[in-house]
């Protein structure tokens, strides 16, 4: 059976992950939270743009931000 986007995302929760961001950018850092709107909270977290890397600590990225989440 396939898996459901919310059963994808819980197997990836305390491990790190790449977001795309709609504007192009990158966050990479910890999954730390979801919620049932796909809002993610990230630990760790870093900006990765054309300007280099930036530590953000920890986040939340509201869900029409987000392009994809993949393992990192």
């Amino acid at each position: 059976m396939p898996e459901k986007p919310l059963d994808l995302i819980h197997g990836n929760l305390d491990n790190k992950i790449s977001v795309q961001l709609k504007d192009g950018r990158e966050i990479i850092g910890v999954l730390a939270g979801y919620d049932l709107d796909f809002n993610l909270t990230i630990d760790k977290a870093t900006l990765v743009d054309q300007e280099g890397r930036k530590g953000l600590g920890k986040i939340v990225l509201r869900h029409n931000n987000v392009v994809s989440i993949k393992p990192f």
